[in-house]
């Protein structure tokens, strides 16, 4: 699962459907993404105003402006501790000391 948990359950199953074969998938990401988001979008402003009209409202805001805003949040990294890839690397010359190394490692 994408986003893990039960709240994206019907987001998980739709791309899942889409990229089960994943190895025949010419599609990139962001096009699955918003195919997604549109059905999703469709269906939820069906249900919220039950009219034709709620349904392409719901596919327009949320499948298309918050499928491209989502997609990019999720890019960019958007949760909890993804800027923080690793430890960083110190890169030191061949005669510093263990002191040395022990006070520039502690500068943070």
């Amino acid at each position: 699962m994408a986003y893990g948990g039960s709240a994206f359950l019907g987001y998980d199953l739709i791309r899942e459907f889409l990229v089960h074969h994943d190895e025949n998938n010419l599609r990139p990401k962001v096009i699955d993404h918003l195919i997604a988001m549109s059905i999703l979008g469709t269906v939820s402003g069906l249900v919220a105003m039950n009219t034709l009209r709620g349904a392409f409202q719901g596919f327009l805001f949320i499948g298309i402006n918050g499928g491209m805003i989502t997609y990019w949040l999720s890019q960019c990294g958007m949760r909890p501790l993804s800027t923080m890839k690793g430890s960083p690397h110190f890169y030191y010359e061949k005669d510093v000391t263990p002191e040395e190394r022990e006070r520039i490692e502690m500068m943070d």
